[in-house]
């Protein structure tokens, strides 16, 4: 497995960061079997003529978007205890739930700083309410 972390912003300019960064990792060694990329959904719609860039990309590298919906910190809230029907509306009060919920929270957190806080029961929970979510983890087998 490769792990590349882009960023956050414009959904167009990180799948065109993802394209690049998956050129150079199937230059340098044998085509990905699988594609994903983490999108938020609050982005979607702020520029449309860019959005409309998006999907060529996914076509041309068959990568998938995973989208968080509205943002990352409203994913990551739904795989805490009792939090998989929280829906807040925007980035903003995501944030505030989340870090409401998990103080220590920080952004960035890396894969071990989350990890010790989502063990797989709550990557369990998460996937049952984010069906791209259980879409990934279903084509990386992992549950």
């Amino acid at each position: 497995m490769d792990t590349t972390v882009l960023g956050g912003g414009d959904p167009l300019a990180l799948c065109q960061a993802a394209e690049r960064a998956i050129k150079r990792g199937e230059t340098n060694r044998e085509a990905f079997a699988l594609k994903f990329l983490l999108l938020d959904r609050d982005k979607i719609g702020l520029a449309p003529q860019r959005d409309q860039g998006i999907q060529p990309i996914l076509n041309g590298t068959g990568a998938v978007i995973i989208w968080q919906d509205t943002a990352h910190e409203a994913m990551l809230l739904r795989h805490l205890p009792g939090c998989a029907a929280l829906r807040p509306p925007s980035t903003a009060l995501a944030v505030q739930q989340l870090v409401q919920r998990w103080p220590q929270y920080e952004k960035p957190m890396n894969a071990t700083q989350l990890g010790a806080r989502l063990d797989l029961a709550r990557l369990q929970q998460a996937a049952a309410v984010e069906p791209d979510l259980a879409n990934f983890f279903a084509q990386i087998e992992f549950f």
